[in-house]
């Protein structure tokens, strides 16, 4: 038997060699009950935690936690606290030695440019891969951006220099380093609270990681694009359908800012977002309050006006007066 092959072993050997039954030769030995140090409660949890090859959590979830009586808990508890502490610490050890000592794969980043910060170092496959914090960023933001059939899809973060997925410890030790840079976004966040697991988030968040891809998709839609949707948007807001013979560079300065939001109003009702909610209600209001305040400031704007010339002619002209906007 190896007696030091994990972090338990080594913690409860130097710490609790009386409790243990095996020799440095790997031979069993029988427990001296008559040692003034001796505690059954003490013993029972380091012979659980000695063998036990699964994550510690389990066995606080499964032994520890559910125990009835209070004084045996508290005890278990210590113990726990203590391994906790130093597997730690001795992870974060070695974590910093193959930093140091591991064989760098890459001195520039992603662009092949030299770094203008100092780079998040990350250890995969017994290389050091180093990134700039902006880089991992925008890698993290991209695992939200992708949909399907209007599905929302969360994407595996991947090395970028393998193509593998990150493990679950690299994606703990990122989210701390961006957060100790001030880069880390909403939905990575959010992510890291449900232990990163696809599933519940999107179960949890569908409708918001599907506007966070609308978003996305909006920002990529042409100038003729974003035109079209304004006589679209004039449509389906009918009180307003005579804002649409104003000159187009008018209506773009007037109605950019909710643009966004009409794109998304009108992907969500195509998909059927529940009535119920309060989404829909938000983004219509939205749109809603800035038509509604270019017709009461001008509310014969977009309408054809007539005037008499000195010929007695009429002629017509667009009402495209924003004095007041």
């Amino acid at each position: 038997m190896n007696r030091f092959s994990s972090y338990n072993k080594i913690f409860l050997l130097y710490k609790y060699p009386h409790y243990i039954h095996y020799n440095e030769h790997g031979e069993f030995i029988p427990i001296n009950l008559s040692n003034v140090h001796y505690n059954a409660i003490d013993y029972i949890t380091v012979q659980g935690l000695f063998e036990y090859t699964q994550p510690n959590v389990r066995y606080y979830v499964h032994h520890i936690h559910g125990s009835f009586l209070n004084v045996q808990k508290v005890r278990h508890e210590r113990i726990y606290m203590k391994l906790q502490r130093f597997k730690l610490a001795f992870s974060r050890f070695i974590h910093m030695a193959k930093l140091r000592y591991k064989r760098k794969y890459n001195t520039t980043n992603l662009v092949l440019q030299p770094f203008q910060n100092t780079p998040i170092l990350i250890c995969d496959n017994d290389c050091v891969y180093a990134f700039e914090d902006l880089e991992l960023y925008h890698m993290v933001q991209s695992c939200f951006n992708y949909e399907q059939f209007h599905i929302p899809t969360i994407l595996k973060l991947k090395n970028p220099y393998t193509n593998i997925p990150f493990k679950l410890h690299h994606l703990i030790y990122i989210y701390f380093e961006l957060l100790k840079r001030g880069k880390n976004a909403l939905f990575f966040a959010i992510y890291f609270k449900h232990h990163f697991s696809r599933d519940v988030m999107t179960k949890q968040y569908e409708i918001q990681l599907y506007i966070h891809c609308l978003e996305r998709k909006y920002n990529e839609l042409s100038q003729q694009q974003k035109q079209n949707m304004i006589f679209r948007m004039f449509r389906v807001f009918t009180k307003y359908k005579h804002f649409k013979n104003v000159n187009m560079a008018i209506l773009m300065r007037l109605f950019q800012s909710i643009l966004k939001p009409f794109y998304i109003f009108q992907n969500l009702n195509k998909i059927g977002v529940d009535d119920e909610t309060t989404i829909m209600e938000y983004y219509e209001k939205k749109i809603i309050h800035k038509l509604e305040h270019v017709y009461i400031r001008n509310p014969t704007f977009g309408r054809k006006i007539f005037s008499k010339t000195l010929s007695k002619h009429f002629v017509s002209t667009i009402n495209e007066n924003t004095l007041y906007f």
